[in-house]
């Protein structure tokens, strides 16, 4: 799994969607949500079992990180003006 996978939630009741933050071992990964909790280390079935990793419109979709976390930051704050 790369770094910037945007993770889709399968039930927005448990999990929003989330990205994959960083690698933190062979198969252990930070993730953090669209609200701003992280979570980890999950192993990839874990990811899985929890997120899809693509949808059929857009396939997998990778971005960087920090850009994910800005483009959520300005969101938040359109949200509360």
């Amino acid at each position: 799994m790369k770094t910037g996978l945007q993770l889709f939630t399968k039930d927005g009741r448990r999990w929003g969607n989330a990205i994959i933050k960083k690698q933190v071992g062979p198969d252990a990964f930070i993730i953090e949500t669209d609200f701003g909790n992280t979570g980890g280390p999950l192993t990839e079935q874990e990811i899985r079992e929890g997120w899809h990793t693509e949808i059929p419109e857009f396939g997998e979709r990778v971005t960087d990180p920090e850009e994910w976390k800005e483009d959520r930051a300005n969101c938040i704050s359109k949200s509360n003006s």
